[in-house]
């Protein structure tokens, strides 16, 4: 994905994330960093601002499901069927 979907981030607010932790999370799904690299910066990102209880999870998700990288990575995925 080139960016996560505002209205993740914003509903991740109407969750309880505040408005520190999201632009946190934007800035570590914005690297290039393996995704477990994410998860320990999230975690401790949290951890410093008191995530509510199920927020990790949903702020996990948006490393993963709605992961940061770049096009070129998904050309050896392009497989055709003839």
């Amino acid at each position: 994905m080139t960016n996560v979907p505002p209205g993740y981030w914003a509903n991740l607010q109407r969750l309880g994330a505040s408005e520190a932790l999201i632009e946190t999370a934007k800035g570590i799904w914005s690297t290039n960093q393996p995704v477990p690299e994410k998860f320990a910066a999230l975690a401790e990102a949290g951890a410093r601002m008191g995530v509510v209880a199920g927020l990790a999870g949903k702020l996990n998700t948006a490393m993963t499901m709605l992961g940061h990288a770049a096009v070129d990575t998904w050309r050896a995925v392009n497989i055709r069927s003839n």
